[in-house]
């Protein structure tokens, strides 16, 4: 095996994609920011940072507010998990017919 070609990345390594998911995460995460209540609906990690700053300065209704998206998007995670579950059982019974 060459040197070179051990150290080439692949294109999802890239720097261009990198820039570009980069710039794409913060747009929808600005867009759904200003559009969609003050909430970031595509990453979660702003949420829990608002609703942690809420907490500090002691607004406990305003942190609540923060946790419902934090919580759709959990049970959204679980919801796709079991669809994928299931989806796999059914892969494997169409498989024997």
């Amino acid at each position: 095996m060459k040197i070179k070609n051990y150290f080439k990345a692949t294109i999802h390594e890239s720097l261009l994609i990198g820039i570009l998911l980069a710039l794409v995460g913060g747009f929808l995460d600005i867009y759904t920011y200003i559009l969609k209540g003050n909430v970031f609906a595509n990453a979660q990690t702003g949420n829990i940072v608002l609703m942690g700053l809420k907490l500090a300065n002691q607004d406990y209704l305003g942190a609540i507010y923060y946790l419902i998206p934090i919580s759709t998007f959990f049970l959204g995670i679980i919801i796709s998990e079991y669809i994928k579950q299931k989806a796999g059982t059914l892969d494997e019974t169409l498989d024997k017919f």
